[in-house]
């Protein structure tokens, strides 16, 4: 259940690291190719304009945001085992409200082993942030994010795969008025592979999850639900490769502290995730979620619809064009709507081998209902990396 959070604050390093990650933890297939240690490097620095920093309805307020930066990845592979690791520090000065300013980090690391009839893996994603990012996360407020994800597949035929996966999250809100949303929230399931050709196969799956909220006093009360879902995985072309499940959830909680009788809800639920290798300089991907999740208030759950396209074009060996567009839609199981979109494109230019230069614009804006509450924003960043 834990969602892998795509951040919104600009086309920027944040940006392209969490859909970096995010793609990198999508089930692999062997025998893996071989890569020996590779490190990476990156330094630099970010300015980024807001209209809106604060996202307000009224009153908005322009602000300077100055980011340096430092990112490293690790990678290497073999033919059956390979591991990642991706880190990313940096610091973020607002001018002229000195106060917001704060450092984030994000680490990522993955492990996986892909034998004959047996396959392992797991990864850890955490982050350290501050900044109003999406539909679930909508206010500034310091947190530390959790998620922990460990599958397994065993070859039971040569036509048939029993899969396992978990996915443990954890939220921690630094700030007191946020410790209701605390919680620790956990999703397993096992699951049945086909295949159907050498590149393609039919799954079925089902599972359980359950949120479980920090504080007993004041919070909301703890929820658990049930899942089913199947459809097709695999590539459905050399230069296509699709993951589309779709089923049926049902959450319910606890009775509330009040006495108030717990909410109950059931509903559709969908992970697809598409990547097409248009032209060996063009690649598009698509994604669409719809599953529940723990909510940030009095309520213990709410259902959260996500859709995210992006574009990524070489247009010459200097320059990169790169697209964004996301849309979340989230309901509360108390009736609370909230939306969130985002719209952001950006171009790269290497300057020399190793420098990089990065501008870009990002519109972005949600809304609040019953509360008629909506706010809108833009951002336009310009900065540059150093590469080893």
């Amino acid at each position: 259940m834990p969602l892998l959070l795509a951040l919104l604050a600009s086309q920027d390093l944040t940006t392209e690291w969490i859909d970096r990650v995010s793609r990198d933890t999508l089930q692999a297939k062997g025998p893996l190719s071989f890569q020996p240690l590779k490190h990476t490097l990156n330094l630099g620095a970010f300015a980024a304009y807001s209209t809106n920093v604060n996202l307000e309805e009224s009153d908005e307020e322009g602000q300077t945001v100055i980011i340096p930066f430092l990112r490293a990845r690790l990678e290497y592979s073999e033919r059956q085992v390979d591991a990642a690791a991706d880190i990313l520090a940096n610091w973020k000065y607002y001018i002229p409200d000195h106060e917001a300013s704060d450092d984030e980090e994000r680490v990522y690391g993955r492990i996986r082993y892909v034998g004959p009839r047996l396959s392992l893996e797991g990864a850890e994603i955490f982050q350290h942030v501050s900044d109003p990012v999406d539909v679930v996360f909508a206010d500034r407020v310091d947190r530390l994010l959790s998620d922990t994800i460990g599958r397994a597949r065993l070859e039971a035929s040569g036509t048939f795969a029993l899969e396992a996966e978990v996915d443990l999250g954890i939220v921690r809100f630094q700030e007191k008025s946020f410790d209701e949303g605390d919680n620790w929230n956990l999703r397993g399931g096992l699951g049945l592979a086909a295949r159907l050709t050498s590149a393609l196969e039919l799954v079925a799956e089902g599972g359980a999850f359950v949120i479980d909220y920090r504080y007993s006093t004041g919070a909301p009360p703890d929820a658990e639900g049930l899942f089913a879902r199947g459809g097709l995985r695999g590539d459905l072309l050399p230069s296509l490769s699709l993951t589309a499940l779709v089923g049926v959830a049902r959450a319910s909680s606890d009775d509330f502290a009040s006495g108030v009788e717990g909410e109950e809800e059931e509903t559709g639920e969908a992970a697809v995730h598409l990547k097409f290798e248009a032209s060996p300089v063009l690649t598009l991907y698509g994604d669409y979620s719809r599953q529940f999740t723990f909510a940030v208030g009095t309520d213990p759950f709410q259902l959260v619809n996500r859709v995210v396209a992006a574009a990524e074009w070489d247009v010459t060996g200097e320059v990169r064009l790169l697209g964004r567009v996301q849309y979340d839609l989230a309901e509360t199981s108390g009736g609370v709507e909230r939306e969130y979109a985002s719209a952001a494109a950006s171009l790269r230019y290497r300057s020399h081998e190793q420098v990089f230069f990065d501008t870009g614009l990002t519109y972005r804006r949600g809304e609040v209902s019953p509360s008629d509450f909506d706010y809108d924003e833009w951002v336009l960043h310009v900065g540059f990396l150093i590469t080893n």
